[in-house]
């Protein structure tokens, strides 16, 4: 019996060596963690963190994963992983349609009117401008004795969420949103120097919606808009050494749109008694319809976080059960069906908006990364998701971060970015193939490049670990 009881000691103990390295290595990677939230100014902000390791199904590393925060624009994952799981395959795409009433006579005259019925395409462009233009054209009308409407009954007229702040409309990344908009609803004013000291200016789309001035030539060169009094005015002063851009929103966009489109019918020698808004009668004639998969869409919200994109999906769900003008409220009401799906409770978080601009939005780390585990589970929304996502040191929102080391290449998710909040969350490899979901989120930091550094280092921990550190 003795022999036998050194010999189970003997076995025990040498497990015991074999399983210390592990436990070492998994408590440093904690340990390394909770140092990093240590330093100043991320101890200064509250940060949330939830690791989950989905190849060995466990959470590697949860802290304050249960707290509330304001996402910024990670809630855009809420947004598209909610539309893969809900949209129909067979309704995933923005439409614009060209209508008319009347008659075309022999001689190419519309005598009746001629409309346009927008879907929310965010990629909308000039170019696509001038392709429903010469739709008009092919069809053989040459004058149209009527008007030219726009159709903008899809949505309930709200062009910005609840929570935005009115102040950034100045801002590209917050334009007016309608049905019916083009170049994402701005206006694209290019300043060009010349050599004797001035400057050329160009705008696109041309439309009468906007009045191009040039100020003075001395001082900072600037290109601004009237926007705090929608004027659409927009002046352009200072001295310019080197050519620059700039995006600037029109209000309203569907009146830019339509603005945009007479235009380009002009230039077909195709005009019309006046324009304005209505929504096509049912007795109305199909003329053209163009259609924008919902792809490209969820490419620009994940890719290049873009807010249109993610705002035109979100009412793409809207849509589903439209009785009404479709409004975000009925959007946002199938992501919190999707939060009950996942087993929590939809009145713990407010979701506002599709992109996380709203000052309400609010969700947990864990949330998110129960959203990131299911879509990585669902065969189709993995498809759909994951190739779409920002590429650490290659693509994207993170083109510029975690070029070297473990992460590069190692890393895809989608980061977010607000006034004093910074966030990421997605998924990540470590050296031996797990594959991890995880949730970044700081709030109340300042400068918010500290959280980025926080977030950065946090994945090369995870991505340079691997199956030995973590069983």
């Amino acid at each position: 019996m003795k022999t036998i009881n050194t010999a189970i000691v003997a076995v025990l103990a040498l497990i015991a060596i074999a399983a210390a390295p592990a436990n070492a290595a998994a408590q440093s990677i904690s340990a390394q963690i909770d140092s990093l939230l240590e330093l100043p100014k991320i101890k200064k902000s509250d940060t949330g963190v939830m690791i989950y390791n989905i190849t060995k199904d466990k959470v590697v590393y949860a802290e304050k994963a249960d707290n509330l925060f304001r996402p910024a624009s990670v809630q855009k994952l809420l947004c598209i992983i909610t539309a893969l799981e809900y949209i129909p395959e067979e309704r995933q795409y923005f439409s614009t349609s060209l209508h008319y009433t009347g008659n075309i006579t022999d001689n190419g005259t519309l005598i009746g009117d001629l409309y346009v019925k927008g879907g929310f395409d965010p990629e909308f462009s000039t170019s696509d401008l001038e392709s429903l233009a010469e739709a008009v054209a092919n069809s053989g009308i040459k004058e149209i004795d009527g008007n030219i409407y726009g159709d903008i009954s899809m949505t309930d007229g709200v062009f910005w969420g609840e929570g935005w702040c009115w102040d950034d409309c100045k801002s590209s990344f917050q334009p007016y949103m309608s049905p019916l908009m083009v170049n994402k609803g701005c206006v694209t004013v290019k300043v060009i120097p010349t050599k004797d000291g001035g400057c050329k200016l160009q705008a696109s789309p041309e439309s009468d919606m906007y009045t191009l001035e040039r100020g003075g030539d001395n001082g900072m060169p600037e290109i601004k808009s009237d926007w705090m009094h929608r004027t659409n005015t927009i002046t352009v002063s200072g001295r310019f050494r080197r050519q620059a851009t700039r995006q600037i929103c029109m209000y309203p966009s569907q009146d830019f749109f339509m603005s945009a489109f007479e235009r380009s019918l002009a230039a077909h020698g195709i005009t019309a008694d006046e324009r304005s808004f209505k929504s096509v009668p049912d007795n109305a004639v199909l003329l053209h319809e163009m259609k924008r998969p919902m792809s490209e869409a969820i490419h620009e919200a994940m890719k290049e976080s873009d807010n249109l994109s993610a705002e035109a999906v979100l009412f793409k769900l809207a849509e589903l059960n439209r009785t009404k003008k479709a409004s975000r409220k009925d959007g946002t009401s199938f992501i919190n069906k999707m939060i009950g799906r996942l087993g929590f409770n939809p009145k713990d978080f407010r979701i506002k908006d599709g992109c996380g601009l709203s000052l309400y939005d609010y969700i947990s780390p864990s949330l998110l990364v129960s959203f990131l585990n299911h879509a990585y589970r669902d065969t189709y929304i993995k498809e759909n998701l994951y190739k779409q996502l920002p590429i650490a040191g290659r693509n994207g929102t993170l083109k510029h971060r975690m070029k070297k080391g473990y992460t590069v290449n190692n890393v895809h998710a989608k980061t977010g970015s607000v006034t004093g909040v910074s966030s990421l969350a997605g998924y990540m490899t470590d050296k031996d193939g797990d594959m991890y979901s995880f949730a970044i989120i700081s709030q109340g930091i300042f400068p918010t490049s500290a959280a980025r550094k926080l977030q950065d280092k946090i994945c090369e921990i995870i991505c340079g670990s691997g199956n030995t550190a973590l069983q």
